[in-house]
């Protein structure tokens, strides 16, 4: 599972970042939940897959993160952006948590596409951060 502190520090660097809350919908932005009403465009946790990593001498974690980016554009660019944002700055090495430390970060893909029922294209960003005590 992945710990309230990484969780907070992940919504701290997005949130702290202008270039990334200048491509997003005020008062949305990346939730944890579908805004209600909806405002786009917007970026969603979607999911989080925590498998455990420990040895003999040291626990960990791998946690395999899901954004979604929702855009109401004429084209996917709005999410590519958007989502390659997100990607630089969980990639980046300047952000930790207080009591966990990300031993690595890496890019697992990004698939496109557009959802007919809500008329809106869709980025769906993987992410993979491993993390042990500090």
């Amino acid at each position: 599972m992945l710990s309230n502190d990484v969780h907070e520090a992940l919504f701290a660097q997005l949130s702290q970042d202008q270039t990334l809350q200048g491509l997003l919908t005020p008062g949305s932005g990346v939730v944890d939940a579908v805004p209600r009403p909806r405002s786009f465009p917007f970026a969603l946790l979607a999911s989080v897959e925590s498998t455990d990593r420990s040895t003999d001498l040291i626990s960990g974690a791998a946690h395999t993160i899901l954004f979604e980016v929702w855009s109401r554009a004429t084209n996917r660019s709005q999410c590519i952006s958007i989502a390659e944002r997100i990607e630089f700055l969980l990639l980046a090495d300047d952000w930790s948590a207080a009591e966990t430390q990300i031993t690595s970060r890496a890019r697992l893909g990004c698939v496109t596409s557009h959802d007919r029922q809500s008329r809106a294209f869709v980025a769906r960003l993987r992410l993979r951060l491993t993390t042990e005590p500090h």
